[in-house]
């Protein structure tokens, strides 16, 4: 499918580093314009705020002549390509795209800064790919012997590259069932060039990038396409989260800093871990944006007190303060953010 804000930002973060924000830095400027030239400024890219996969009928006709040219028939659909969108689109706008097909990466280069030409390339090849006809893959799996050992591998065989003449879309984990394979036949003889040994462990969820926290963001329905990229660099401007090795790591340090974040954190990271009273667990989503903010009135000295220690560092809050906390948390954060906090690899001591 074309780009849509949040594919967009994975994808650029995932293939160029690029972070939401820098992505959306510089996909403001293709969309205001640059000048080619004698022919001025140009917008080289529709909208770039949007959650519609639609594309408007002169650009795919543009486009079918443009694959057909280029490429060859082989290439085009049998028909037009047709994207769905998710149901909580507002279809507002089209989704991202090339405003002009013939403007291609290679041909307006001279005019764009390394990084403008970067995320024009990206979403040039996205849009072009998305109207193209499908790759043929055939999943394969392939058994080797050697003495008295077999080996087997698994992956997939390109009999045909289709979109993937100019595009393939990058993935957190490609893992090993996806691995392209070379075409061989049953009785090749194979050379061992190479051996590496694996082992393999059950690994723990990891932390967030920023690619995964806006997928994140996105399937639970935080925010809308304008605010992904505002989100986490909110987070990251006042250290409520680092960034290592792509990684998005809570601090603890900078929620002391913060004695307000840091006080609501403990109250809420200890309901998490503890029912006994009478509250939902955080993890129960359709329950928790139920609670009655009296509920964490009446149980705040009981929270307090069966806490851990480190709550005391903050200083007291009386209980009214806490429910002036507490109220507009739960009636304006999405009920599915209260799973972000252990998903970003903060976990209280017991």
């Amino acid at each position: 499918a074309p780009f849509i804000t949040s594919s967009l930002q994975q994808d650029a973060y995932r293939k160029m580093n690029f972070t939401a924000k820098k992505t959306m830095r510089v996909a403001q400027q293709l969309y205001e314009g640059i000048s080619l030239g004698k022919g001025g400024a140009v917008g080289l890219i529709t909208y770039m705020r949007t959650d519609s996969t639609r594309i408007a009928d002169v650009a795919k006709a543009d486009a079918a002549n443009f694959i057909k040219e280029r490429y060859g028939e082989q290439y085009l659909p049998k028909a037009q390509k047709d994207y769905k969108n998710k149901n909580n689109a507002q279809n507002a706008h089209e989704a991202i795209r090339p405003t002009y097909v013939d403007k291609t990466p290679e041909s307006i280069k001279e005019y764009l800064t390394n990084e403008q030409y970067k995320l024009y390339k990206l979403i040039w090849e996205r849009f072009v790919a998305s109207q193209m006809a499908s790759a043929q893959l055939e999943q394969t799996t392939i058994l080797t012997r050697s003495g008295k050992y077999d080996f087997t591998t698994s992956g997939t065989i390109v009999t045909f590259k289709g979109y993937m003449e100019v595009y393939e879309e990058s993935k957190e984990d490609d893992g090993e069932d996806n691995q392209k394979l070379v075409p061989v036949e049953v009785g090749q003889q194979l050379k061992s060039e190479k051996l590496i040994p694996k082992q393999h462990f059950t690994q723990p969820p990891s932390h967030y990038t920023e690619a995964s926290l806006v997928r994140a963001m996105e399937e639970l329905g935080i925010g809308r396409p304008s605010t992904y990229a505002p989100t986490i660099s909110t987070i990251l401007d006042r250290h409520y989260v680092e960034s290592e090795k792509k990684n998005l790591i809570a601090t603890i340090e900078s929620e002391r800093n913060d004695k307000r974040a840091y006080a609501m954190g403990c109250l809420l990271k200890n309901m998490c871990r503890n029912d006994s009273f009478g509250l939902p667990r955080l993890g129960e989503k359709e329950q928790v944006a139920a609670i009655d903010p009296k509920l964490l009135y009446d149980h705040y000295q009981k929270i307090l007190r069966e806490s851990p220690v480190e709550i005391f560092y903050v200083g007291s809050f009386d209980a009214e303060q806490v429910a002036a906390l507490v109220k507009p948390i739960f009636e304006s954060i999405d009920r599915c953010y209260v799973n972000l906090p252990a998903q970003t690899g903060y976990h209280m001591s017991e």
